[in-house]
């Protein structure tokens, strides 16, 4: 991760939360240890050998006592520090609880308070650290160095150090770094990080390129337009960083309550404190005297008392409380919920978006159309293998005598045996090779683009003998479960990176309100309404699934759209969606 790409915003040098991990696991233990003679004993009374121990003391401590000022004193000392600086939160109030309680007595009690106090700290850390995850996955989109043109010479370099008017050469297999335009070199780039779009892009001199896409076959020349945060996948990190700190739960419910409950608790303290010195001053008589210091020390207990029953606990553990219950009602339907609260706005949303690569549809190309002109479709197929297998002959793949091979980066395959020379590839890549394309055959290829097709042109000596249109593949289970969403009141909405010919197409059959294509992931986030959830699976979906109201992660796609997402949906990732949304209705 290199610090030209960190968002300003975000804590990335935050100390580990490895302490506070250890230092529960060691309260509880203690904890565990005080508890051991009489959870052993209650064990071995149901019949249970197990070696038990009567001792519940430590050098004459109390275990529980000792965890209790082990956890307590950072607590504390947490409190202390927060209040130093003006914000009053629920771990002072559970300081004053751990203290009341070792004061009247109670070392149990008061090592009981500091646990649900650790294991809730422990909790968001969790969530915290899920948030620097998915930024640093989305940081190494980048990559560390690159090979920049110095004086005609490709010096290699930082690439924190390119500037914008740079030029910068991308070998085979290399993640571009810049937005740029390509001056030299044809290649295939993968751009389905960023755009969604399921079908790699052949670029050529003059085509523009992202940042974060990968140059699958030939070497480009890139002539630099932006760099770092003002390129594109720049702006989904910056936009995911913001969106996902925005939304992180930084207060937890009982530090907002505890601005007005503590004062509350406090003043109703002092006031027990008072009204039993008064009651046993009133108390005194002739035969029995009470002095004020001994009123006092009476006093003290059930003062202590009202700071260790006011302590909010309940408050502190209703989250992780409600994320278990919840996730035992959705054991077995293949949905991963990450916090209640996700589930509570999900009862509130209106309308739910869609990516459609890999989300709505399965991200896998096949065979959709065959067009022969003037031959069988059998011999067409036979045709476009031929070429096809042997483009991998290198992997060990052969089918018959080959006595030329040639591949074209980003355009085609040629091929000569013994009988014939076979040309499989794009329209540009038949004119290359000097053979024309007639009227009726543009207008099928306009046809299978706007089907939703990618459209594979095959000749045979010269002469083109039919076209085949490859798309990718609707998920079985998308018409019904949308059908389903929308008798539910919802609002459908569909948000791609890919064109709008392949988009239309494939979705001619779901009930979608709006359609918007050719989306870079910042627009896919601003065109999210309030009470709207997003459903996606790629990194170019990361942006919108941290700012909608729900952000639901399809499983098969991107580490970091799952880690990006409230919630995380496995196995058959659109069907369990209805049912989600009822139970978060119902609960």
């Amino acid at each position: 991760m290199h610090r030209e790409f960190q968002p300003a915003d975000q804590p990335f040098d935050r100390r580990s939360n490895f302490g506070l991990y250890a230092l529960t696991l060691l309260v509880l233990a203690l904890l565990f240890r005080d508890l051991w003679p009489l959870l052993g004993g209650w064990l071995n009374s149901l019949g249970l050998e197990l070696p038990s121990s009567t001792t519940r003391e430590f050098f004459g401590y109390r275990f529980a006592l000792i965890a209790a000022v082990i956890g307590g004193a950072r607590i504390l000392f947490t409190s202390l520090e927060h209040a130093t600086e003006g914000k009053v939160g629920a771990d002072l109030a559970v300081a004053l609880a751990c203290i009341a309680a070792i004061l009247m007595g109670e070392p149990l009690i008061a090592a009981e308070v500091v646990v649900i106090a650790l294991v809730g700290e422990c909790l968001e850390a969790i969530t915290f650290d899920r948030t620097q995850r998915v930024l640093r996955q989305l940081v190494e989109l980048f990559p560390t160095r690159t090979w920049v043109l110095r004086e005609g010479v490709e010096v290699r370099t930082l690439v924190a150090d390119v500037q914008v008017g740079d030029r910068v050469v991308v070998k085979p297999g290399g993640k571009i770094p810049v937005d740029g335009r390509v001056i030299d070199g044809r290649s295939t780039v993968d751009t389905s990080s960023l755009t969604g779009e399921s079908v790699p892009r052949d670029v050529g001199i003059g085509d523009a390129v992202l940042a974060g896409t990968i140059n699958q076959f030939g070497a480009l020349t890139i002539d630099t337009h932006k760099v770092a945060k003002q390129t594109v996948a720049g702006q989904v990190i910056e936009l995911t960083a913001k969106a996902l700190l925005e939304k992180a739960p930084l207060e937890r419910h009982a530090d907002k309550l505890a601005r007005r409950f503590l004062p509350i608790v406090l003043g109703l303290a002092v006031l027990v404190f008072f009204v039993n010195v008064g009651l046993q001053l009133g108390s005194s008589t002739a035969d029995r005297k009470v002095s004020l210091s001994a009123a006092s020390r009476v006093s003290l207990y059930p003062t202590l008392a009202v700071l260790v029953v006011a302590c909010p606990c309940a408050l502190i553990l209703a989250t992780p409380a409600a994320v278990i219950a919840t996730i035992g009602r959705l054991a077995g339907t293949g949905i991963l919920l990450k916090g209640s609260a996700a589930l509570e706005r999900l009862a509130n949303v209106n309308s739910v978006a869609f990516d459609k690569t890999g989300t709505l549809t399965e991200g896998k190309l096949s065979v959709g159309r065959l067009i022969p002109l003037g031959v069988s479709e059998e011999q067409l197929l036979r045709a476009a293998a031929t070429a096809i297998l042997n483009a991998a002959h290198e992997k060990g793949l052969t089918l018959g005598e080959v006595q030329e091979f040639q591949a074209t980066a980003g355009s085609g395959v040629s091929v000569r045996t013994a009988d014939e020379v076979l040309l499989v590839g794009t329209r540009r890549f038949l004119i290359e090779h000097s053979i024309s394309i007639p009227p009726e055959v543009d207008a099928h290829l306009a046809a299978l683009d706007a089907d939703g097709h990618t459209s594979i042109i095959v000749a045979r000596n010269s002469t083109m003998i039919g076209i085949i249109g490859v798309r990718d593949s609707l998920r079985p289970e998308a018409v019904g479960v949308l059908a389903e969403l929308q008798s539910m009141g919802l609002t459908l909405t569909l948000l791609t990176g890919d064109r709008a010919g392949p988009a239309k197409a494939i979705t001619k059959d779901l009930p979608f309100a709006a359609i918007h294509t050719e989306l870079l992931p910042a627009q896919k986030a601003e065109h999210l309404a309030a009470n709207t959830a997003y459903v996606g699976d790629g990194i170019n979906d990361a942006p919108a699934l941290a700012t909608a109201s729900v952000g639901l992660a399809v499983s098969s796609g991107s580490d970091i759209a799952t880690e990006a997402g409230d919630i995380v949906m496995m196995g058959e990732p659109l069907r369990p969606l209805p049912l989600l949304i009822r139970l978060s209705r119902e609960t």
